[in-house]
């Protein structure tokens, strides 16, 4: 049977930004924090507690009682992806050659839409690139 799709994951294979990632805990707990009235080292360590129940960083973010769409709205206006993620001339040329050639293109991620939507544009890949978007606040 031929391959017909490809579901790519944004953490680590779309984005591999290592400075993205080297502050994305810092900006997470800052609005934790904010949100929750908490310092932010209150913040990391209900983080990492919850972590032995919870393995993904939304579902842990929710069971701290911060609504998902509210967080990544609030992650996607502090967090400078530009500044962050370099585009990404290959990637984006790579995957409009496999849309070209008849593949249907899936992104699936636990990120939030509203992030997802500045990483993408911070890599200079168009949303409509992929066939299917399956994030955490979907």
């Amino acid at each position: 049977m031929p391959i017909k799709a490809i579901i790519f994951d944004m953490d680590g294979t779309i984005n591999t930004s290592k400075k993205y990632y080297e502050v994305y805990d810092e900006y997470a707990m800052s609005i934790l924090s904010r949100i929750l009235k908490i310092s932010n080292d209150d913040a990391a360590e209900k983080m990492k507690e919850l972590r032995k129940s919870a393995i993904g960083f939304t579902k842990r973010v929710e069971l701290m009682g911060v609504p998902r769409l509210q967080f990544y709205r609030e992650m996607a206006a502090m967090v400078p992806c530009k500044e962050l993620i370099k585009k990404d001339v290959k990637l984006a040329k790579m995957l409009k050659q496999l849309h070209a050639q008849g593949y249907k293109l899936g992104l699936l991620t636990n990120t939030g839409r509203p992030l997802v939507e500045k990483i993408l544009e911070a890599l200079g890949i168009s949303f409509e690139t992929f066939d299917v978007l399956a994030t955490s606040t979907e």
